[in-house]
């Protein structure tokens, strides 16, 4: 379970909205989201394996609700460059 201050150092808020997106770019931009809560508790010298994998994802998603649209450019990018020949 992350701790109150590892939750104040992602400065997550939950609350209502979120994105829209096809699947392909819901998973990336899930992959992008978590990349960054890794980023952001390594940052914060927390251990990954410390961490529950379901709590990281929950913090993902929780970006992702808050999102103003940046991971998900971000991640359309991406898929687009993937399905090129």
């Amino acid at each position: 379970m992350l701790s109150a201050g590892c939750m104040m150092a992602l400065r997550l808020a939950i609350g209502k909205g979120g994105l829209v997106m096809d699947e392909s770019t819901r998973l990336e931009a899930m992959r992008i989201a978590k990349d960054m809560v890794k980023a952001e508790l390594r940052r914060n010298g927390f251990k990954i394996s410390s961490i529950a994998a379901k709590q990281i994802t929950i913090s993902a998603k929780a970006i992702l609700k808050h999102d103003s649209g940046d991971i998900e450019r971000r991640a359309k990018r991406i898929v687009k460059i993937r399905s090129l020949p």
